[in-house]
């Protein structure tokens, strides 16, 4: 449980250091996102408190948490690639298992399998992250044992490809 808490925390750190304001210096998010296709077709997976995020689900048998989070503002300057070595520049021990572009809702994405310590802790995640339409939507997908991110990855790709923005 406790790992959930540190996971958390870290998306909501990572999350705030990564905003820019709008023109009236307050950060926005996505109010819009919907998630109910995904959780309709896959029942094994429950929302949890989300912190700042905007959703964090869990699956009911493994523990594995998904995260999604938005930044939008009208100024964006950074790109995908900017934006992943934000989320796991500060991670210890960090080791990219694979990485690639993919092709998310018509938009180019980053897609990232590691591990790193995250307040010691050795975890596990897989990591989306595009733009679109003034946001950047980061999703990650942790847990500490590796075989459960793995044995998750379709339900990633499903959770990717269903969401409503």
């Amino acid at each position: 449980m406790k790992i959930i808490f540190i996971i958390l925390a870290l998306c909501t750190l990572i999350s705030c250091s990564l905003m820019t304001s709008n023109e009236n210096g307050v950060y926005l998010k996505n109010k819009k996102i919907k998630i109910t296709n995904f959780l309709n077709s896959n029942q094994d997976w429950y929302i949890t408190p989300p912190s700042a995020s905007d959703f964090a689900i869990t699956h009911s048998k493994t523990h594995t948490i998904l995260v999604l989070n938005s930044s939008c503002r009208t100024n964006d300057v950074n790109t995908n690639e900017q934006q992943v070595q934000g989320l796991i520049g500060s991670i210890e021990s960090l080791t990219i298992h694979d990485k690639k572009t993919i092709q998310v809702h018509a938009r180019e994405a980053i897609e990232i399998f590691a591990e790193g310590k995250i307040d010691g802790v050795k975890t596990y995640f897989l990591l989306t992250t595009f733009q679109k339409d003034f946001c950047t939507y980061d999703i990650i997908m942790t847990h500490k044992n590796k075989s459960k991110v793995i044995a998750h990855y379709n339900d990633f790709q499903k959770f990717v490809s269903l969401l409503e923005i």
